[in-house]
């Protein structure tokens, strides 16, 4: 016997069940659970049978219910137009063309569209839609997160053709065409829009313009892609079934009018450049790309002339799109289940911003490469690749605030930039123009990154002697052991591009994993300068051997003892380089929100460890060149008695270059902290900066140019983030224990004290979490960042540096003041860095003899913060240093009812805490800018 149950059911649930609440019974898994999740999202919903019957191609063209044309309505034509170029942004941001693009039918059967206009649109569209994907798929620096490579079966490469022939009519004419010939019959249509416009009812001079304007802007957009595949040889690319889907290896006509397109780089004995073509090459996209902005701006201004889409655009399961020839789910049957249903398509006239903010992005990276070419045009050697692989990583570092402007329009303040999807098209530009200007006009681009040894050698030998430098290439290709291991070198170097088109996470793995290979190669780096610097130094004697036979001095000779090998900097290019990419490998943690509160003071004095191995580095530099002599390029020795001044400023700072000879300062200095630090009394007192190295003893030795390595600029730009690192973590380290923590070196677990509010901030597993943040630079022993005991005698290091007297010696007042006068540091600092920056760009400019714009030149590798934000930032957290400093009542208090509960969370990371860190408010998110809780009570 059987019985309904289903109102009792239901009256059952409404009374015994809360809201969000799920009865189930005792198999129901998280499998079971997840799967329930995903059958109650809305999206799971779009298959279901709505209001309305979804039309196929072939049942819209039965039925007479998709109009080919010729259109009567220019207004409903600009809409149709509009639409697919809105549709063509949310390809670019990631969604699939079976979703954004080919919800239209007329890209289906554009053979059989009779409207000329339209059809030509929609062909324009479509190559250009190929070429594009062809390029970003061969280039392959974007992630599946970004770009959806699949097509799904759409006709991509041309119409479908299970509609030739259909209803008598086959406007075949079109595909067929060459790049060229169609282009030549866009503008036979355009020339002849005026007086052929006599078939449209609404014949307006602004739908007519809104038409020329659109029709102009595909046919400039072809163009542009037919001239990317300029730096590409088709014949050469080796297709994948699974990236293609089965489409022929036939790059339309391109390699049938150009079988072999011309090499940008053709190099003369390996060491010589056709910059001349490079710089043709960029000019000719860039004229493009200017015309697309134009353009672009253009239908911003009209970018409400069209017919708009109805309620069907967002409601298509109850009403239809609106639009002649749109349907959402006309692809449904060929996407796979995982996908989201329903993709909006967005606002015509934000795509339109996208489009103009994406071309001026795109122009801007071919101005670069032009601008990189021009110098190395004037200036031949070295070749300045850290310069380049500045301007890769500085583009790689955030997100394109355009597509930040188009997916979170409203509000983006919340918005962690580096999770946003990456602009894939100006990424694999960047990479195109790069792989090209290395000497790979023909390059296979899907095989792994590679790089010629000459550039990298180019590169390198800006730290060696001129007259060094041929006789160091000729031992090199001399010897083919050396050969062969600068191959696996440049090829290591070579990713470093690669690396930073991908986003900002995928940045991190790849970053690791690059940095983790580096020990090994730098100890083959020592080998190969050991076999570099003897070879070069029996070529120096034989010269002087030479020298003195033809002197008939030959008795000198036999009085001469033998010699060191010649010192050779290549260890030190490649530590230097290292040194930059861990610093941003470092970043991008507080970037991607990956530290916890409790790991911020380890990854600051971390940072204090790697800025100190930096200067070390730039002495050495400094030192090696003043062995080896100058080589008669320009440097700072005749600058402005102001530029002179201000290194006397500098080298004024009380800086230290490690912990121990500070907690002997403060040994001597002790009886001098004991009474209560005032405001006054910070000004006063003359406060350490406890891991302030003293960057400027590399400028006193030699002063290169601001675009060189070790300049008077670098060296002032490490400092300013010296001094906010230290600020930073003082104020943190007050902050801690304002919210009831301390460090004690002797106890490994929680023992809250008499009062029963203190806490401990070491535990037993810190040591691991430790390891697991910074064993890559750590773990290996030959690593340029180990130190003596590897991971835990770094750590020991750490925690006697925190919980010494240097910090937790001093009371939580004078801690907060410190960080102000670290912060009041790094703004002075600031303010002469960037008159450096002005006089030295000066100078640059009076060497170059030439307009080429600068900014390539002198940025330098590490985070992507501006100075002005940094100066700012430095000034409010002055301020707020200060207040905290001496009021006491701003501070964080330790919030728990019970003084012996330990609580896990901070007191200032709590919502109700009068002290908030904002890592929002730089680029790099590694500093914060400290805001207070405003308060009536004065103090």
């Amino acid at each position: 016997m059987t019985m309904d149950i289903t109102n009792a059911f239901f009256s059952a649930c409404r009374i015994g069940l809360k809201p969000g609440e799920l009865l189930h019974t005792s198999w129901f898994d998280l499998k079971y659970s997840m799967s329930a999740i995903e059958i109650m999202d809305p999206k799971m919903d779009a298959l279901v049978q709505g209001n309305r019957k979804v039309l196929t191609v072939c049942e819209a063209l039965s039925s007479e219910q998709l109009p080919l044309g010729p259109f009567s309505s220019l207004y409903e034509l600009l809409g149709i137009i509009d639409e697919l170029l809105a549709a063509c942004v949310n390809w670019l941001t990631g969604d699939s063309l079976a979703q954004s693009i080919f919800i239209c039918m007329y890209m289906h059967c554009t053979q059989l569209i009779r409207d000329k206009y339209l059809a030509a649109f929609c062909e324009l569209l479509r190559r250009s839609i190929y070429q594009l994907r062809y390029i970003i798929i061969c280039v392959s620096v974007f992630d599946e997160e970004d770009h959806y490579k699949f097509t799904h079966g759409m006709p991509v490469h041309e119409p479908s053709n299970i509609f030739d022939g259909y209803g008598g009519f086959r406007n075949d004419c079109l595909h067929k065409l060459s790049v060229l010939e169609l282009v030549a019959h866009v503008n036979d249509l355009i020339r002849n829009l005026e007086n052929e416009s006599t078939t449209f009812a609404d014949r307006e001079e602004k739908l007519l313009m809104g038409l020329h304007s659109r029709l102009q802007f595909v046919q400039v957009l072809l163009l542009f892609t037919n001239s990317i595949f300029e730096c590409i040889n088709p014949t050469h690319v080796y297709f994948e079934q699974d990236l293609f889907e089965g489409y022929t290896h036939a790059d339309l006509d391109f390699s049938e009018r150009n079988p072999s397109p011309p090499k940008l780089c053709e190099a003369q004995n390996n060491t010589e450049f056709l910059w001349d073509s490079f710089i043709d090459i960029c000019r000719k996209v860039s004229q493009h790309l200017s015309s697309l902005k134009s353009l672009s701006d253009t239908l911003v201004e009209t970018s409400n002339i069209g017919k708009m889409a109805g309620e069907g655009k967002f409601r298509p399961k109850d009403a239809s799109y609106g639009l002649p020839g749109f349907e959402v789910f006309l692809n449904q049957t060929n996407i796979p289940t995982y996908m989201p249903k329903v993709v909006n398509i967005h606002d015509r006239h934000k795509s339109f911003v996208y489009f103009s903010s994406l071309f001026t992005r795109l122009n801007h990276i071919l101005c670069t490469y032009e601008n990189f070419a021009l110098w190395n045009v004037l200036h031949p050697e070295p070749l300045r690749l850290h310069s380049l692989w500045t301007f890769i990583q500085k583009s790689g570092q955030i997100s394109c605030p355009y597509v930040k402007a188009l997916l979170f329009p409203d509000d983006s303040s919340e918005v962690n930039e580096p999770m946003l999807t990456t602009c894939v098209l100006s990424k694999t530009i960047i990479y195109v123009f790069h792989s090209t200007l290395m000497g790979k006009g023909d390059f296979i681009a899907l095989q792994p990154p590679s790089l010629s040894p000459v550039h990298f050698l180019n590169s390198w030998q800006e730290l060696e002697p001129t007259a060094y430098r041929p006789l160091i290439k000729n031992i090199i290709y001399n010897i083919p052991e050396l050969m062969s291991f600068f191959t696996t070198l440049s090829n290591h170097f070579a990713r470093i591009p690669y690396i930073y088109g991908s986003n900002r996470s995928r940045q991190r793995s790849a970053l690791g994993y690059w940095l983790g290979d580096l020990p090994d190669l730098l100890d083959e780096c020592a080998n190969a300068e050991f076999v570099i610097g003897v070879e070069l130094r029996n070529k120096l004697a034989n010269k002087t051997t030479e020298c003195f036979e033809s002197a008939g001095k030959s008795e000198v000779l036999s009085t001469q003892k033998t010699v060191v090998p010649v010192q050779i900097n290549l260890s030190c290019f490649v530590t230097y380089v290292y040194y930059y990419l861990a610093w941003d490998y470092i970043v991008s943690g507080f970037q991607l929100d990956l530290y916890s509160p409790s790991e911020w003071l380890s990854i600051y004095a971390f940072m204090i460890h790697l800025f100190q191995n930096l200067a070390s580095l730039l002495r050495s530099l400094a030192e090696n060149c003043i062995v080896s002599g100058s080589e008669g390029q320009p440097t700072l020795e005749n600058e402005s008695a102001d530029i002179k001044g201000l290194n006397k400023q500098v080298d004024k700072c009380d800086s230290v270059n490690d912990v121990e000879r500070l907690v002997n300062r403060q040994s001597k200095k002790k009886k001098k902290h004991r009474e209560k630090c005032n405001v006054s009394g910070v000004h006063s007192k003359s406060i350490e900066m406890s891991n302030t190295m003293n960057f400027n003893s590399v400028v006193k030795p030699i002063s290169p140019m601001i675009h060189e390595i070790g300049s008077t600029f670098e060296v002032h730009l490490l400092n300013v983030h010296q001094y906010l690192n230290t600020a930073t973590l003082y104020v943190i380290r007050a902050l801690q224990r304002d919210s009831g923590i301390e460090i004690n070196v002797n106890r490994l677990s929680p023992d809250p004290n008499s009062d029963g509010q203190l806490r401990t901030f070491l535990s037993r597993n810190y040591l691991e979490r430790y390891a697991r943040r910074l064993g890559i630079f750590l773990i290996p022993h030959n690593s340029p960042l180990t130190e003596m005991g590897g991971v835990s005698g770094a750590y020991e290091t750490w925690r006697s540096l925190v919980s010494s007297s240097i910090i937790d010696g001093r009371s939580t007042s004078d801690l907060y003041l410190m960080a102000a006068r670290a912060f009041d540091e790094a703004q002075n600092l600031i303010q002469k860095t960037l008159y450096l920056k002005s006089v030295g760009e000066e100078k640059l400019l009076k060497f170059t003899r030439s307009p080429i714009v600068l900014s390539l030149l002198t940025e330098k590798l590490g985070p992507p913060d501006q100075l002005i934000d940094l100066q700012q930032l430095a000034r409010r957290n002055s301020i707020a240093c200060r207040v905290l400093g001496v009021c006491e009542d701003r501070r964080p208090i330790v919030h728990t009812a019970n003084p012996s509960t330990i609580n896990h969370k901070m007191s200032f990371l709590c919502s109700s805490s009068p002290v908030k860190l904002d890592y929002n408010f730089l680029e790099s998110k590694c500093y914060p800018l400290i805001r207070l809780a405003s308060q009536s009570k004065k103090c």
